[in-house]
């Protein structure tokens, strides 16, 4: 690989993180205000004596919430090696079987 093609990959690979940190953030805000409002609906519309029914998507959505915190921010370590190996195995046997074919080994490389 030459230089400018690391830099390459090493921008698209930061460009994707901070993205999918971004995602994570809107999620999070999102979660708050739908909460915050469904809240809101249960206090002003049933009162305080009666079950609170926003706990359930309050539970729910937080599984999912903390799911997507642990593939964010924790996902490098545990499966980004994984993925990293698998893809350039792939990306090798990519190579060795268009190696004899001018066309399609341009866009198989620039898919690895």
């Amino acid at each position: 690989m030459e230089p400018k093609d690391i830099e390459r990959e090493a921008y698209r690979t930061a460009k994707k993180r901070v993205e999918e940190r971004l995602g994570f953030f809107w999620h999070l805000i999102t979660y708050v205000a739908v909460n915050i409002a469904l809240v809101l609906i249960w206090y002003f519309g049933s009162g305080k004596g009666t079950h609170f029914w926003p706990i359930w998507p309050i539970i729910g959505w937080g599984v999912g919430l903390f799911f997507h915190f642990v593939g964010v921010f924790f996902e490098q370590s545990l499966f980004r090696k994984y993925k990293d190996k698998k893809s350039s195995s792939i990306c090798k046997r990519n190579e060795s079987i268009s190696s004899g074919k001018a066309d399609s080994s341009q866009s198989l490389r620039l898919l690895c």
